[in-house]
C-alpha cells in the first residue's frame, strides 16, 4: 500500500502500490528522470540467495526451493555419477542449497512436504534405492531396523535452534525480534513457566504461530528443552505463593477449543492468574471480571498487545468457568 495526500482535504488516502505512479529520481547532472516501478510488500526480493518478503511472506522463497530441487533432480537422474558421488553432492551440494533458504524462512509443514518429498527421492537415488523406499525406513532409527539418517526437516529444526541461540547471545537485530516473539509467545500461552519446557500438546494451541512456536512444537514433543539463563527471557511471576495460572487450570478442563475461547477472553481483560481476578479486602471475583471489563482501577504493569474484544458468545463460557471452576 501507498498513500497520496490530497490538498483540497487535508487527508492521505492509502491505495495499492500498483495502481499509484512510479517513484521519479532525477539528476542534477542531467534532465532526465529514472523511474523505479513500486512493488507490493509480499514480492520477495533476492539477497544472498534467500528471497526476503518484507511481510514475512515465505512462498516466494519456497517456490524457489522447491524449483531448485527439481532441476537438481533432473541433473542427477542424467548424471553418469557414481553412487558414491551423487551421495556426496547430495549431502554438501544439494540439500544445503535447497534448505539453507528456509532456516529463516516462515512455512508451513505443508507448504514444505513437496521439497521433502524431492529430497527423499534424491536420498533413495543416491544410496541405490528405490525412490518409492519408506521413509520410516529411511529416516528410521537403527535400533527400529532404520538407515538413521536424519530427516531435513530435522536437520533444518537444528540449524533453526542454532540461528535462534546465536543471534540471541550476540544480541542482532534479529535476536531482539526473537526476544519480542519469545515475550510475546510467554504472554499469550500465560502461564509461570517459560513456554519451551511447557507441554506442546497442552499450551501450543494458545500460541500464535511463529518460528519460536515452530521450534517448540518441534523440539518439545522429542523431550528436547531450551532453558534460558536466569533474568535472560521474561516470565511473569505469580502474586502470591499460592497464586495459580489461568491456562493451567482452563487447559486442564476444557478441550483446545474451550480453552482457546477462555484466552482470548484473559488476554483481553488483561489478567494472567487467579490472583489477579480478586478483591483484596473480601476476596472474591471482581464483578468487571465477571462481566467481561477491565477494571477502571487496574492498570496492568505488563505492556498488553492491542486486542479486540471476543463475541458475547465467547463471553458466556467465560462466565461459566469463572462460576463453576474458579470461584468453589
Amino acid at each position: 500500500m501507498s498513500g497520496k495526500y490530497n490538498v483540497r482535504t487535508n487527508k492521505v488516502v492509502y491505495i495499492d502500490s500498483l495502481d499509484s505512479d512510479p517513484i521519479s529520481v532525477s539528476s542534477l547532472e542531467s534532465p532526465s528522470h529514472k523511474y523505479i516501478q513500486r512493488v507490493r510488500s509480499d514480492v520477495a526480493k533476492q539477497t544472498l540467495g534467500v528471497f526476503i518478503s518484507p511481510d514475512g511472506n515465505g512462498k516466494y522463497q519456497i517456490h524457489q526451493s522447491l524449483q531448485k530441487a527439481k532441476d537438481f533432480r533432473g541433473k542427477l537422474r542424467n548424471s553418469s555419477l557414481s553412487q558414491l558421488a551423487q551421495w556426496k553432492a547430495v549431502e554438501s551440494i544439494v540439500e544445503p542449497s535447497i534448505m539453507y533458504p528456509l532456516v529463516n524462512t516462515f512455512y508451513s509443514s505443508l507448504d514444505i512436504q513437496p521439497i521433502e518429498s524431492i529430497n527423499s527421492q534424491l536420498r533413495c537415488s543416491a544410496l541405490g534405492l528405490n525412490i518409492h523406499f519408506s521413509r520410516a525406513l529411511l529416516y528410521g532409527p537403527l535400533s527400529f531396523g532404520g538407515l538413521g539418517l536424519p530427516s531435513p526437516t530435522h536437520k533444518n529444526t537444528r540449524n533453526r535452534i542454532n540461528y535462534l541461540l546465536f543471534n540471541i547471545k550476540r544480541q542482532t537485530a534479529a535476536g531482539q525480534k526473537f526476544d519480542i516473539s519469545l515475550i510475546y509467545t510467554q504472554l499469550e500461552i500465560g502461564t509461570f513457566q517459560q513456554f519451551l519446557s511447557t507441554p506442546y500438546h497442552q499450551f501450543g494451541h494458545l500460541a500464535t504461530i511463529s518460528m519460536v512456536a515452530q521450534i517448540w512444537r518441534k523440539t518439545e514433543p522429542l523431550g528436547l528443552h531450551l532453558k534460558p539463563s536466569n533474568n535472560v527471557t521474561w516470565v511473569p511471576a505469580p502474586l502470591h505463593p499460592c497464586d495459580f495460572s489461568i491456562m493451567d487450570l482452563a487447559t486442564s478442563i476444557y478441550d483446545k477449543k474451550g480453552s482457546t475461547i477462555i484466552n482470548q477472553c484473559r488476554i483481553y481483560l488483561q489478567i494472567i492468574s487467579i490472583c489477579d481476578l480478586l478483591l483484596f479486602d473480601t476476596m472474591p471475583i471482581h464483578p468487571d471480571f465477571l462481566n467481561g471489563a477491565r477494571p477502571p482501577s487496574r492498570i496492568s504493569h505488563i505492556l498488553w498487545p492491542d486486542f479486540p474484544r471476543p463475541p458475547s458468545k465467547f463471553w458466556r463460557l467465560w462466565g461459566h468457568f469463572i462460576q463453576h471452576h474458579v470461584l468453589p
